[in-house]
C-alpha cells in the first residue's frame, strides 16, 4: 500500500502520452499508438517517425532507452512517413484529479484484491489456504495498482509492475497446490518448478534492461504475458479436471472456484476483447468492467471461509438466471434508449455497454438491498415474516444437527438475544457451565450467574420439571429458566437486561421450551462425549494388556522350542555321529595291536593318524553336545554345571575365571526354565567377555536370595555405549546381547547392562523363581 501510495503522488501530475516506439531501418517508429491518451489526441498515429523527443536524440531519450516508450516528454517531433516536413507537438499537463478518477476503477480493483485477502488470512491465520490465498491477492492487487505509473513512464514503476505481473503464475499455482484438495503429484511439482524458473528469468531481464544493459523490453512483455496467460489456463484446466471428481465436497469447490474465475474474466472479454474484434473504439478501454474481475478473489474467499458450500449446480442455476434477467432488461432499456434519441445508431459496442450497465447497476441494488436487510434485522427494525413462534420451531428443526459448541450461537442468531449461560450441576460429575454471546469472556457476571443459581436451585430440586421462566428486574440477564433433567440440576440465562428487546409472558413458554432443549441437547452430547472418552481409554488398555500378554509369553515361547531343537540335535549327535567314531576309535585300536598290521610300518603310522583324527572327532562331538545341552545342567544343577563351563573356558582360553556363590549349592534344583536360562546367561556373558573383552580375569557370580537368582558378569576389559544397545536390533549387530536379554526377560526376569568405554562391562540378571511352576503351566 505504501508502494502503491509513492507512485500515485508521483503519476497524478503526469500526462500519460501511450506511445511505443521502435527503431527501424534507420528511424524511431511509432508501433503502438493508444487511443485515450495524448498521444494519439495529438494526431500521432502507428508509422510515423518521431524525429525528436524534447528538442533531443529520441535515443538519448531515458525512458526510451529502458521501454521504447515516450512517456513524461513535454514536446514530440514527428513526420508521417513518406513526408519530409515534420510537426512539433506540445504535450499538455493533466489534471490530477481527472487523473486519478480515470483510474480509479483500477484502484478499486487493487485495493479489492488486498481487503478480502487480508480478511481471509485475518479469519482463518491457520489455514495454510488462506495464507496461499493472501499472498497471492498481494501481488495481484500491487501489479493493478502499479499499472496507472507504469503507463505513465514513473522511474521505476514498470520494472515493479511486471515483477509483480510476473510473479503471479507461480502464486496461483501455489494456492491451487492446496485447494481445493492437496496436489502431491509429480506432475504438478514439476510444473511449479517450471514456472518458479521461467518467473526467475524474467526477473533477471528485467534488472538487467533497467540497467540499460540489453534492450529487450517488448520481449520481456510478450514473455511475462505468455507466462501468466500459461499460468493461467493451466489451473483453469486443473479446475475443469476437479470439477468432475467423485467426492462432492471437492467438485463443489472446484466448480465456485472455476465460476468466479469465468465470471471475473467475462465482461473483460466482453468490453475489451469483442469490441476490438469488431474495431469497436468505443470499449476499446472502458476501465469500470476491470472491477468485475472482483468476483474472483469474493468467490475464491467463499470458498475458503465456508466449510459446507451450496450445491454448485443450484448457485449457479441462481446466476445464470441473473444474467439472463440482466439480459433481457438490456434489451429493453436499449429499445427505449433508441426511442428516446439517446442512442442514434446500434452497435455491438453500445450494446454491451448497455449490459455490462444493467449487470453493474442490478449487481449493486441486489447488494445494498440484502446489506440493508441485514442491518435492519439485526438491529431488530425489521422483522418480516419472522415472529417469535416461526423462530422457535425454526430453531427448533436445527437442533438436532448442531454440535455443542454451535448451539448456543444458533439459538443467539435466532432467537435476537446479547448471550446464553447455561450452568448444570450433578452430584457425582460436579457442575458444567457454558456461555455465549456477551457473558463469554464476562467471568464476574458468570461467578453472579452461579451464585444466583445457588441461592434458586433448591426450590425447584427435586421436582420433575422444575419451574416456569422468571423474568428478571435486576441483574445482567433479562429471562433465567429453571429445570431438571434426568440427574441435573439446570438453570439457563438468557438476553440481558439493557436490551431494548424485552418477552412478554406469553412468549415464555416458547422461550423455555426452546431453551430446555438446548440444555438437553448440550447434556446429551456432554454424556456421549464423556462415555466416548472412557470407552476409547479402556479400549486402549485393554489393547494394551492384550498386547503385552501376547509379547510376554511369544519370546518365551520361542526360547522354549529353541531349546527344545538344541536338546533334540544334541541327543541325535550323541546316538549318532559321536557313537560312530568311538565305534571307529575301537576299531582302529583293534587293527593296531594286530601283529600283522604292526609289523608293516607305513600301516601303523596311518592307523595311528586315523586314531588321533578320530579322537580329536570324538572330542568336538562331546564339546558340541555340551554346548547345545551341557548334560551336567540336568544331571548335577546349575551350580556344577557353571563350574564345568568355568573349567572348561579356562581350559581353552589364557584366562582366570573367579566364581562366587551364597544362597545356592551344588544340591539345589530349579525349574528347568529357570535353570536354562540362568545358564545360557552366564554361557553368553563368558563369551562375550572373551571375545570382546580382550582381559586375563573374569568375574562371575550367584546369588539367591528372596525368591531371585542374582547372576553377574564382570570383566575390567574396553567397555561399550550403552545407548546403542536399542539399535543393536534394527543394525543386526551384538544380538548375544539383544538375545540375552529377550531371553531374561520372557520368564520374568530382567537384564541391566553397565558398561563405559574403557571402564569394563558389568551384566546383571535377576530371575524370579517362586513363580516358574505357574509360568510353565501357563505355557
Amino acid at each position: 500500500m505504501i508502494i502503491t501510495l509513492i507512485f500515485i503522488s508521483l503519476w497524478k501530475d503526469q500526462s500519460c502520452i501511450g506511445l511505443e516506439i521502435a527503431y527501424k531501418d534507420g528511424n524511431w517508429i511509432v508501433v503502438n499508438s493508444d487511443q485515450s491518451y495524448e498521444g494519439y489526441r495529438s494526431g500521432i498515429r502507428v508509422g510515423d517517425i518521431i524525429v525528436s523527443i524534447d528538442h533531443g536524440a529520441v535515443g538519448d531519450y531515458s525512458n526510451i532507452k529502458k521501454w521504447n516508450h515516450a512517456e513524461g516528454a513535454a514536446a514530440i517531433e514527428f513526420r508521417k512517413p513518406g513526408q519530409s516536413d515534420s510537426r512539433v507537438v506540445n504535450i499538455p499537463k493533466s489534471d490530477a484529479v481527472k487523473n486519478v478518477l480515470a483510474k480509479l476503477p483500477l484502484y478499486i480493483l487493487g485495493f479489492t484484491f488486498w481487503i478480502v485477502g487480508f480478511i481471509t488470512w485475518h479469519r482463518r491465520p491457520f489455514l495454510i489456504q488462506a495464507c496461499a490465498f493472501f499472498w497471492l491477492n498481494l501481488f495481484i492487487g500491487l501489479a493493478i495498482n502499479l499499472s496507472p505509473a507504469s503507463s505513465c513512464g514513473i522511474p521505476y514503476a514498470p520494472e515493479a509492475e511486471t515483477i509483480a505481473f510476473a510473479s503471479i503464475p507461480v502464486l496461483l499455482l501455489n494456492f491451487f497446490s492446496v485447494i481445493p484438495v492437496e496436489n502431491k503429484s509429480v506432475f504438478y511439482r514439476h510444473a511449479k518448478k517450471i514456472f518458479l524458473l521461467f518467473y526467475m528469468g524474467i526477473v533477471i531481464l528485467i534488472m538487467l534492461q533497467s540497467f540499460e544493459i540489453i534492450r529487450i523490453s517488448s520481449i520481456i512483455r510478450r514473455l511475462t504475458l505468455a507466462n501468466v496467460t500459461i499460468g493461467i489456463l493451466f489451473v483453469l484446466f486443473y479446475l475443469i479436471l476437479k470439477a468432475f471428481d467423485r467426492n462432492r465436497k471437492i467438485r463443489n469447490q472446484a466448480v465456485i472456484l472455476l465460476g468466479g474465475a469465468i465470471l471475473g474474466f467475462c465482461p473483460a472479454i466482453l468490453l475489451i476483447t469483442i469490441p476490438t474484434v469488431f474495431s469497436g473504439p468505443f470499449l476499446q478501454n472502458f476501465e469500470a468492467g476491470s472491477l468485475f474481475v472482483a468476483f474472483i478473489p469474493v468467490t475464491w474467499y467463499y470458498v475458503i471461509i465456508n466449510e459446507y458450500l451450496p450445491d454448485s449446480r443450484r448457485l449457479f442455476g441462481e446466476i445464470l438466471s441473473f444474467f439472463i434477467a440482466a439480459v433481457i432488461a438490456s434489451v429493453l432499456l436499449t429499445i427505449v434508449l433508441i426511442y428516446l434519441h439517446i442512442i442514434e445508431t446500434l452497435s455491438m459496442s453500445i450494446f454491451l455497454l448497455v449490459v455490462s450497465v444493467t449487470l453493474i447497476v442490478m449487481f449493486c441494488f441486489i447488494l445494498m438491498s440484502e446489506t440493508s436487510k441485514r442491518l435492519l434485522e439485526k438491529y431488530n427494525i425489521y422483522e418480516g415474516d419472522r415472529t417469535l413462534n416461526k423462530k422457535v420451531l425454526q430453531l427448533t428443526d436445527s437442533l438436532a444437527l448442531l454440535a455443542d459448541n454451535d448451539l448456543f450461537e444458533q439459538m443467539i442468531k435466532n432467537l435476537k438475544i446479547q448471550g446464553i449461560f447455561f450452568i448444570a450441576e450433578n452430584k457425582s460429575t460436579g457442575c458444567m457451565k457454558r456461555a455465549a454471546g456477551i457473558f463469554t469472556d464476562d467471568v464476574a457476571v458468570q461467578q453472579q450467574f452461579a451464585e444466583y443459581f445457588e441461592a434458586s436451585k433448591y426450590v425447584f430440586e427435586g421436582t420433575d420439571e422444575g419451574h416456569e421462566a422468571i423474568l428478571l428486574e435486576d441483574g445482567p440477564a433479562a429471562v433465567f429458566i429453571p429445570f431438571c433433567y434426568d440427574f441435573f440440576l439446570c438453570g439457563i440465562f438468557l438476553g440481558h437486561h439493557e436490551s431494548f428487546i424485552k418477552y412478554e409472558k406469553n412468549e415464555l413458554v416458547f422461550i423455555t421450551l426452546i431453551a430446555k432443549q438446548m440444555a438437553q441437547r448440550v447434556l446429551t452430547i456432554h454424556t456421549i462425549t464423556n462415555l466416548s472418552q472412557e470407552i476409547k481409554e479402556l479400549d486402549r488398555k485393554a489393547k494394551q494388556e492384550m498386547l503385552r500378554d501376547r509379547l510376554q509369553w511369544m519370546p518365551k515361547f520361542f526360547f522354549n522350542n529353541f531349546e527344545k531343537e538344541r536338546k533334540l540335535l544334541a541327543e541325535e549327535i550323541h546316538a549318532g555321529p559321536l557313537q560312530l567314531g568311538l565305534d571307529a576309535s575301537r576299531w582302529l585300536k583293534v587293527l593296531s595291536d594286530d601283529s600283522n598290521v604292526a609289523a608293516d610300518e607305513k600301516a601303523t603310522q596311518v592307523i595311528a593318524h586315523l586314531q588321533k583324527i578320530t579322537e580329536q572327532l570324538n572330542y568336538e562331538l562331546r564339546q558340541t553336545c555340551n554346548t547345545l545341552r551341557p548334560p551336567t545342567l540336568s544331571q548335577l544343577g546349575l551350580l556344577s554345571a557353571v563350574e564345568t563351563l568355568c573349567e572348561s573356558t579356562m581350559s581353552k582360553e589364557p584366562l582366570v575365571i573367579s566364581l562366587k556363590w551364597d544362597g545356592i549349592d551344588h544340591d539345589a534344583r530349579y525349574h528347568e526354565d529357570v535353570e536354562i536360562v540362568a545358564y545360557r546367561f552366564m554361557q553368553e556373558g563368558l563369551t562375550n567377555a572373551v571375545k570382546y573383552a580382550n582381559v586375563d580375569k573374569i568375574q562371575l557370580s550367584i546369588v539367591c536370595s528372596d525368591q531371585r537368582l542374582v547372576m553377574t558378569v564382570t570383566d575390567t576389559g574396553k567397555g561399550f555405549n550403552t545407548k546403542h544397545i536399542d539399535d543393536w536390533v534394527l543394525k543386526g549387530g551384538h544380538l548375544g546381547l539383544v538375545g540375552m536379554k529377550e531371553r531374561v526377560e520372557s520368564i520374568g526376569g530382567s537384564l541391566d547392562i553397565y558398561s563405559e568405554l574403557g571402564q569394563g562391562t558389568t551384566l546383571i540378571a535377576a530371575i524370579p523363581i517362586e513363580n516358574s511352576d505357574e509360568a510353565a503351566a501357563k505355557l
